[in-house]
């Protein structure tokens, strides 16, 4: 299911990397688009997958009806942080992803990182209940890190587990070619 906010498309539900299901490629559709445009005009591009910390856990206390009403508001949330160009995508589950075409590299990926964590940690009020999230994410930026979407959506993943593991509500910038 997707929604069209100005230009941007917000696609609720992907294929995870890997699974067999309904022919997306991988990247999605609605991140693909904008990475690949912006890969062959060679405009900046910056990367952004998101996972909720602890959103299982929230789930189980709250129930399936406000995790699933919680998703909504913070694919909209997400979605406010984003230009006309720009695209949010649900990945699976609590992961999302977001592509930013333009800005100055790096400084604007790093500030739109900021801007996402901050709109996630603001409370949510759903179906009467306030819960609060935060979310670690990785960041990658075209052509600085990678100049292939799908080198550039590894190394994004790859510095979102690093700030999981390194204790969550936070931010990691990739690593050029970084290694598992």
């Amino acid at each position: 299911m997707s929604t069209r906010l100005g230009s941007s498309v917000i696609q609720t539900r992907a294929e995870p990397p890997g699974s067999v299901g309904h022919g997306e490629s991988w990247p999605p559709g609605p991140i693909a688009g904008p990475l690949r445009r912006a890969c062959s005009q060679g405009a900046p591009a910056t990367l952004i997958l998101l996972d909720l910390d602890w959103f299982g856990e929230i789930n189980e206390i709250h129930g399936d009806a406000v995790g699933d009403a919680l998703l909504h508001q913070v694919r909209d949330r997400l979605a406010e942080c984003l230009g006309p160009e720009d695209a949010v995508a649900r990945l699976y589950d609590d992961e999302f992803a977001i592509v930013r075409v333009g800005g100055d590299g790096l400084a604007s990926a790093v500030r739109t990182a900021q801007a996402v964590l901050a709109a996630v940690e603001r409370p949510f009020d759903v179906l009467g209940r306030t819960v609060r999230l935060s979310a670690s994410l990785g960041v990658a930026v075209f052509p600085l890190h990678a100049e292939d979407p799908v080198a550039l959506f590894g190394l994004a993943l790859h510095a979102m587990l690093r700030a999981k593991y390194a204790g969550r509500g936070m931010y990691e910038v990739a690593r050029p070619r970084s290694r598992w």
